[in-house]
């Protein structure tokens, strides 16, 4: 959850919005794509995968090719580097206006 896109006066007057806009989302398949849900934009693109990080460069933001939005999207869609740790994946944004990195609880597909 990234609690920092929705005022408490929101997340306390609209919890079921609040959450939606909050949530998360980062699956990574293996053919090294990811999609990213972040308040509720969704974001594709390729993982470079290691073993303890990887770096996930966005190429498509709302199912549209990045190179083709404007040069201030552009911009703000910079790699994302992603740390994997004991059962935690921490997501790093370095666009994400000065904001904490998000840990996310990390769940395997069975």
């Amino acid at each position: 959850m990234d609690e920092t896109l929705v005022s408490p006066e929101l997340a306390e007057e609209n919890p079921v919005i609040a959450g939606t806009i909050q949530r998360v989302i980062l699956t990574i398949k293996p053919d090294r794509t990811f999609e990213l849900i972040r308040g509720g934009f969704p974001a594709i693109g390729n993982a470079a995968l290691g073993e303890k990080e990887a770096t996930l460069t966005i190429t498509h933001l709302m199912d549209q090719p990045l190179e083709k939005l404007p040069k201030e999207t552009q911009a703000q869609n910079q790699p994302i580097t992603i740390t994997f740790s004991e059962g935690k994946v921490e997501l790093k944004d370095p666009t994400n206006f000065g904001k904490p990195s998000i840990t996310l609880n990390k769940k395997a597909k069975q």
